[in-house]
């Protein structure tokens, strides 16, 4: 699979974790996969911790799978990791065909 050599319009992927907490540290969710963090979007509802991670699909992402994991501040320099709380099934991009076929007569 090569890269968008044909410059079609890419589709988009989009993750969401949530998760309900009680107390004063709000937790704070964080994605992961192939080794490296991805940054996501923390929301602000009161008593819940939850994050969106939008991604265009390219060929890059084929194959990753993606976790969202929770990590709790304790006002220390670590933090403290709570687990994960999901892992996105196995991502398969796979490229389109829109080519025309012009026949002349």
């Amino acid at each position: 699979m090569g890269e968008n050599v044909f410059n079609l319009t890419q589709d988009v992927i989009t993750f969401k974790c949530r998760m309900n907490y009680s107390g004063n540290n709000r937790p704070q969710l964080r994605w992961f996969a192939g080794g490296r963090n991805w940054t996501g979007t923390q929301g602000t509802e009161s008593g819940v911790a939850s994050s969106s991670l939008t991604l265009a699909a390219t060929s890059r992402l084929d194959g990753a799978t993606f976790k969202c994991e929770a990590f709790i501040g304790d006002n220390s320099s670590a933090d403290i990791r709570t687990g994960v709380l999901w892992t996105s099934d196995t991502i398969r991009v796979k490229c389109k065909n829109n080519l025309i076929l012009l026949t002349y007569v």
